[in-house]
C-alpha cells in the first residue's frame, strides 16, 4: 500500500515520457521532410512490457524501467533535426549509435570506473532536460487551456516539488474535482431545455 502513490507517480511520468517522445519527433519531421519519423505509444508500450518483465525477474530497478531515455532523445534529436542529411543521414543511425556506445563502454569496467565520479553530475543534466522539456510542453498543452486549469497546474507541479508525490497528486485530483469539474452543468443544461410553459391563450 505504501508502494502505491510511488507507483501511480511513475505511471504518471512514463506517459509524460511518451508525451514529450511525440512531440520531439513531430518537431523533427517538421524540421526534416526528408525523413519521416513515426513514433507509435502503442509498440511502445508492449516493448516496455516486455523489458521490464524480463527485468523484474533478473533484475529489477525502476530508473530502467521507462519508455524513453529523454536525454539521449533530445542529444540525438536535436542534432538530427539542426543539420542536413549529409551531416546526420538518418535519426537512426544517430539513436542506434548512442547506445551501440554506452553497451559497448559499459563491457569494460576501467572505463565505468573513470566515469563514475561524474555519475551524479550526469543525472543532474538528465532531470535537468527531462524538467525543461517536460515544463515547455506543459505550457505549450496549456496554452489553449482556461485560467483555472493553468492554476491547478501550477499548484500541482509546486506540490510535487515541495511535499512530494502522495501530497500532490491527492490534492491535484481534489483540486481537479472541486475547480474543473462542472457537477452543475448537466442540471443546467436540463433547465435550460425546458421550455418555459406561459399561460394558456384563451
Amino acid at each position: 500500500i505504501d508502494a502505491l502513490p510511488l507507483a501511480f507517480a511513475a505511471y504518471i511520468i512514463a506517459f509524460g515520457d511518451i508525451l514529450v517522445i511525440d512531440s520531439m519527433f513531430k518537431r523533427a519531421d517538421e524540421a526534416r521532410p526528408d525523413e519521416k519519423l513515426t513514433f507509435s505509444p502503442q509498440r511502445n508500450s508492449i516493448i516496455c512490457a516486455a523489458r521490464n518483465f524480463i527485468h523484474g525477474l533478473f533484475a529489477p530497478m525502476l530508473g530502467l524501467s521507462g519508455p524513453s531515455w529523454t536525454g539521449g532523445q533530445v542529444l540525438v534529436i536535436n542534432r538530427y533535426a539542426s543539420n542536413p542529411r549529409k551531416v546526420v543521414d538518418s535519426y537512426w543511425g544517430g539513436a542506434t549509435s548512442i547506445y551501440w556506445g554506452m553497451s559497448i563502454a559499459m563491457m569494460f569496467v576501467p572505463i565505468v570506473s573513470l566515469l563514475k565520479p561524474g555519475l551524479n553530475l550526469g543525472m543532474v543534466i538528465t532531470l535537468l532536460i527531462q524538467g525543461y522539456l517536460c515544463g515547455y510542453l506543459a505550457i505549450e498543452m496549456l496554452a489553449k487551456r482556461s485560467n483555472v486549469e493553468r492554476g491547478v497546474a501550477i499548484m500541482i507541479g509546486a506540490i510535487l516539488a515541495v511535499k512530494g508525490a502522495t501530497w500532490g497528486l491527492g490534492i491535484g485530483i481534489m483540486l481537479y474535482l472541486l475547480l474543473e469539474r462542472n457537477w452543475l452543468k448537466g442540471r443546467g443544461a436540463e433547465a435550460v431545455a425546458e421550455p418555459e410553459q406561459g399561460p394558456e391563450e384563451s
